[in-house]
């Protein structure tokens, strides 16, 4: 879960494509959030996906955890923080 620090502001969003795109977007996110000064919430990528209708409509079993797929500690070197949102969607 998300660190509830009352100063702390965030930046999520919503991945779209295949594998590559979503790791297009997740850098685009970092660089936005290192503008806004806020940490990055990085959603879990899936199998090709467009906005919202489709990634929402995911199950469980066609998500990974980004965290998994690419090395943090690296992005991390943008100049933001990086949180990987791992859940279990049913």
């Amino acid at each position: 879960l998300i660190p509830s620090d009352s100063g702390r502001k965030y930046f999520m969003f919503t991945p779209s494509g295949g594998f590559n795109n979503q790791r297009i977007c997740l850098e685009y996110a970092l660089r936005i959030g290192k503008i806004l000064n806020r940490a990055v919430i990085a959603p879990m990528a899936g199998k090709h996906l467009n906005f919202w209708y489709r990634y929402f409509n995911q199950t469980y079993d066609t998500l990974v955890p980004m965290d998994t797929l690419l090395d943090f500690e690296y992005l991390q070197s943008y100049g933001t923080d990086l949180i990987p949102l791992n859940i279990t969607l049913k």
